[in-house]
């Protein structure tokens, strides 16, 4: 999977910060992500972790099916060959974060 996240963000840039892939976070690295990918299959206990890291505006996506029940915010699910977002916006808002239009219009919103 990090091969194909790391093509896909070759040379693209976000807010004057160029996007990278780093397939192994320790938890003091935590603090310094904007966007953590956590794979199917993870110990529930890194999100706790990473919720209460004191850093509030991480944006946590997985492909895990019980993530947004965990309190994970976008969730990639994938039906008839596509990959659809579903996202928790109490945990979106818990970590003050936005979300476009265009994303919200794509995406499946629960709340917890």
């Amino acid at each position: 999977m990090s091969e194909v996240l790391t093509s896909a963000i070759s040379g693209e840039v976000v807010a004057g910060h160029p996007l990278q892939v780093i397939s192994q976070v320790g938890s003091d690295q935590v603090p310094t992500c904007h966007i953590l990918y956590i794979p199917a299959g993870y110990d529930s206990h890194l999100l706790w972790t990473i919720k209460n890291s004191g850093v509030a505006t991480i944006l946590t996506v997985s492909d895990d099916e019980t993530f947004i029940n965990q309190g994970g915010i976008i969730k990639l699910e994938s039906t008839l060959g596509r990959v659809r977002p579903v996202i928790n916006t109490t945990a979106l808002d818990r970590a003050e974060l936005k979300a476009s239009a265009k994303l919200l219009q794509l995406a499946t919103l629960v709340s917890e």
